[in-house]
């Protein structure tokens, strides 16, 4: 009775779920966010990326034995003291039993639903069609596959689960397992249950035997000691008793109940934000996803698959970087009132190959690729993802103010910064400084308060550092004085670190060695085309010279350039870079990184994709501030700028035809400039919108 009434409270959630944002029309037409493949991956590059935020895995689709390897992302070498990397977890594998194997394959299909986050895996042998499907939830933090055929006792085949660290791996009852401890003292397990119906399943050997089953689908837990809390290294107390209570509810629960949730979780972020730039052929769409991408490198032509670039950087940071439960004083209780309790446990920020690496790997790089993993968060609307960021920067922050040299900790601060000018409401930005960015902004201002030197005409520059470290800095001190100014928060130091901003000797930008010497252009928004025409001219000239010093290929070049253009209202110059990087970066699992497998470049270029379509950074909403020639026609629905408000936007023959501006409460109005004219809007009451803070 109980499970019934909780599968009736599920079905509910999802109804109202889908009347948010409907089921009618193209542009509520969620099937095309597929990538499929008509053969199993050939290696890394072609598999499938799967994760809940802390664990991941990648589905190759091998059809004699599908291996998913997985990863958990607490599980690092090293110690406080000593660098560390991450570490390989272990792999689940389904394989068939011998006899079972005989026979061609054929209608064979491999795909990824970016919008269900969910993977499938079809085939037909002997006359029997099997459907494995793989996804990994967040409300109940297990990877779940499971293996249909069409035909009753036709599922016959070996389970196997390994660890990646020679551990021993045990199966008993329906439990199949292994733990293991790194040479930092880290403990860890990952244990996977397995469900069969009809048939039976035989233990032997570490293995499970499926003999003769209808169906079978298996839910691994994978945790480790980690203790975000540099005071105690890494060693907790064991992880077992964590995968108890996770294996325990998800037996519960049952395979459709598990689905259900984890459905109604990602789509209820996923869903925030709809891109419609324009139609592909048909015959364009109905090409695998690698062939797709191949024709697209020969001539374009694939608006489609542009916007499925954008929404696959969403759905990677949603599956690298989100923080486990949802606080109870943000959700409907209708939607999400059977979310198991409310408490936060804090999370690891992306790192540069996500979930998805192969212990071959360093760790965070601070100093560019880990911001540009989050350029996205809140622009993109899935600022919730954005938290994970910040719960690493708090627990770091004393031994990393005494490592870093460089300015990666200014930088950093800007994400702490952006998340508040993103926040809706006066009381939310006060509890969210109080309580997590204002003692770690302060601390990075004395850090630099300390570090820079009087240079003979009086102003102060960061020792040995390039244009983009002056500019960094400026923007660590122009975003602490602006909050101090504001809420009055310690106003004296504030006036302090305003002074000390305006005596920064900043270079010009003519003279820009790198991208990052065009820091105040993007991320930063110290100089924009309104306000400062004739910097914003001399960084474009200097951006052109670097394309032609270097063309540049590199996950982290292409999607910064492209956000670059798109600042100083260039879209045909952005949109190239848009092009080049598709081209030329993306491998055949839409990844970037060729040859390599990152998801930093596509995090970065969904951030950059977000300044064609909406810029606030120079006190008003622009609309289109960069459309590319090559997007006539379109829409797009979510996207946030700071004060939480929402903003829609359609348009045709290039010029804005109706937009909305949407908040979360009451809010003041707010300047809007379409199509050249700029007026003051009033923005609209959402009745049914979350507002994600975690705050």
């Amino acid at each position: 009775m109980k499970k019934n009434l909780q599968t009736k409270m599920l079905s509910a959630g999802l109804l109202i779920i889908a009347g948010w944002y409907g089921v009618e029309g193209r542009a509520a037409d969620y099937t095309d966010l597929r990538l499929h493949y008509d053969k199993p991956a050939g290696g890394r590059t072609e598999a499938l990326p799967l994760g809940n935020g802390r664990l991941g895995c990648l589905v190759f689709g091998n059809v004699e034995q599908e291996r998913i390897p997985f990863n958990e992302n607490s599980l690092w070498s090293g110690d406080a003291k000593a660098p560390a990397v991450p570490e390989r977890f272990g792999e689940l594998a389904l394989e068939f039993e011998p006899d079972a194997a005989r026979g061609g394959v054929t209608d064979y299909r491999r795909e990824l639903s970016i919008d269900e986050a969910e993977s499938r895996v079809t085939f037909k042998r002997n006359g029997v069609t099997h459907i494995r499907t793989i996804f990994v939830s967040q409300p109940d933090q297990v990877l779940i596959v499971r293996w249909q055929a069409d035909r009753p006792g036709a599922v016959n085949g070996v389970l196997r689960l390994r660890g990646a660290h020679g551990e021993t791996t045990r199966a008993a009852g329906s439990t199949v397992g292994f733990t293991g401890t790194l040479a930092n003292g880290m403990q860890y397990e990952a244990r996977a249950q397995v469900y069969a119906k009809g048939g039976k399943l035989e233990a032997s050997d570490g293995v499970f035997h499926l003999r003769g089953c209808d169906e079978v689908w298996v839910a691994l837990a994978a945790e480790t000691g980690y203790v975000m809390k540099p005071a105690r290294p890494y060693p907790d107390d064991s992880p077992s008793a964590r995968i108890d209570e996770v294996l325990s509810e998800v037996s519960r629960f049952g395979f459709d109940l598990v689905r259900m949730r984890h459905l109604a979780h990602h789509q209820c972020f996923f869903r925030q934000v709809r891109l419609d730039l324009g139609s592909t052929s048909l015959e364009r769409r109905s090409m695998t996803t690698d062939r797709r991408l191949a024709e697209y490198a020969k001539d374009g032509a694939d608006p489609e698959l542009e916007a499925l670039l954008f929404q696959f950087g969403r759905y990677l940071l949603l599956s690298s970087s989100h923080r486990t439960g949802l606080p109870e004083k943000y959700i409907p209780k209708q939607t999400f009132g059977w979310y198991p309790g409310a408490a936060l446990r804090p999370g690891l920020p992306a790192l540069a190959h996500g979930l998805w690496h192969d212990g071959n790997t360093t760790g965070y790089q601070a100093d560019g690729s880990l911001q540009m993993s989050y350029w996205a968060a809140e622009p993109a609307n899935v600022d919730k993802c954005h938290l994970p960021l910040f719960d690493l920067i708090r627990s770091q922050r004393e031994p990393w103010s005494r490592n870093w040299e460089q300015t990666a900790n200014a930088w950093l601060c800007r994400h702490l910064w952006q998340h508040y000018e993103f926040i809706g409401t006066p009381r939310g930005k006060q509890v969210y400084l109080e309580g997590m960015a204002y003692p770690i902004l302060k601390a990075a201002c004395e850090f630099w308060e300390n570090r820079l030197k009087t240079l003979p005409d009086g102003r102060l520059g960061v020792e040995g550092g390039t244009g983009g470290d002056q500019e960094i800095v400026w923007d660590l001190f122009n975003n602490y004085a602006e909050v101090c100014a504001a809420l009055k928060f310690d106003v004296e130091y504030g006036g302090k670190i305003a002074g000390m901003r305006d005596k920064l000797a900043l270079s010009q930008v003519g003279g820009a060695g790198t991208e990052r010497d065009l820091f105040g252009v993007y991320p930063g928004g110290r100089i924009n085309r309104v306000k400062m025409p004739e910097l914003a001219k001399e960084a474009a000239t200097a951006l052109t010279a670097l394309e032609a010093k270097n063309s540049g290929e590199s996950a982290i070049t292409v999607p910064w350039r492209c956000a670059l253009w798109a600042r100083l209202g260039e879209g045909g110059n952005a949109y190239r870079q848009i092009r080049g990087f598709m081209a030329g970066n993306l491998n055949p699992n839409l990844c970037s990184g060729k040859p390599a497998l990152r998801v930093d470049g596509n995090l970065g270029m969904t951030g950059a994709m977000c300044e064609l379509l909406l810029q606030s950074h120079a006190g008003t909403l622009e609309l289109l501030p960069a459309l590319p020639a090559v997007w006539p026609e379109g829409s797009v629905k979510g996207l946030k700028a700071p004060g939480g408000l929402l903003v829609d936007i359609e348009w045709k023959a290039g010029k804005v035809t109706s937009y909305n501006v949407t908040a979360y409460d009451q809010a003041a109005p707010v300047s809007v400039t379409s199509n050249g004219e700029t007026q003051v809007v009033t923005p609209v009451k959402g009745d049914n919108l979350i507002e994600f803070q975690g705050w």
